[in-house]
């Protein structure tokens, strides 16, 4: 299944914001039995059950299980919004892909707090059959261990390239240009930089918000993600 020339997306700012939760609500607890052990059994359960329904949508959505698989030979990815089965499908083997769509699940009383799901839809050659991915409802995917980020509308694109491609070698060149930086380089040249040098570009081809020397002119700077030279000022 694994390649080595291949490339994975995963949903990584769902998995991040997960562990950062999970850490202040046991941060939380702890404040809690100092200030008022009385309610701490209370305050327990509330919080345990609010951390099993955040670790089961985790496993459901942001687990490696659920990354989106690009290889030389084809495509796997999980259909369906909730527990969909893997699927694999050959290049010569997937055809229509529909443009990229939002999909809003409004929260609140007033119906005033709304989360929008990037879904991508592939249907299979000579099939009437349409499966949907579940792509994102925070903004897109990265690549694994890279920088490079994809929105839906993005990796729609990326996934017509690669269908498209007429050979191994087409599909190799696609992949080197679409990782981005190797994230442990991108985390050194960050570090290098003098935090009062520190500035945030957004980039407005990939869409994403990365950090930069602004002792560097901006014409002179590519992005981290897509290496595109179409950064703005935040």
């Amino acid at each position: 299944m694994y390649e080595k020339y291949s490339l994975s997306l995963e949903r990584r700012l769902g998995g991040q914001l997960t562990f950062v939760t999970t850490v202040i609500s046991i941060i939380g607890l702890f404040i809690c039995y100092i200030s008022n052990p009385e309610s701490i059994t209370q305050v327990t359960i509330f919080i345990g059950f609010g951390l099993i329904i955040l670790w089961g949508n985790y496993f459901n959505d942001f687990s490696e299980k659920n990354n989106i698989f690009l290889t030389l030979k084809g495509i796997f990815f999980r259909d369906g919004m909730y527990l969909g089965k893997k699927i694999y499908l050959d290049w010569d083997d997937v055809g229509k892909i529909n443009p990229s769509i939002d999909r809003s699940t409004t929260l609140g009383s007033n119906n005033s707090f709304k989360i929008k799901t990037g879904i991508i839809i592939i249907q299979k050659k000579g099939e009437d059959k349409k499966y949907t991915i579940k792509y994102s409802h925070l903004g897109g995917r990265y690549v694994v261990n890279h920088t490079g980020f994809f929105n839906a509308a993005r990796a729609s694109d990326l996934i017509k390239s690669l269908r498209d491609a007429t050979s191994s070698e087409e599909r190799k060149k696609i992949f080197g240009e679409s990782t981005g930086t190797p994230i442990e380089r991108y985390k050194h040249r960050q570090q290098s930089i003098p935090f009062e040098f520190r500035v945030m570009y957004h980039c407005k081809n990939c869409d994403i918000l990365m950090c930069y020397d602004k002792r560097v002119d901006i014409s002179e700077i590519v992005c981290h993600s897509c290496h595109h030279n179409d950064l703005v000022k935040s």
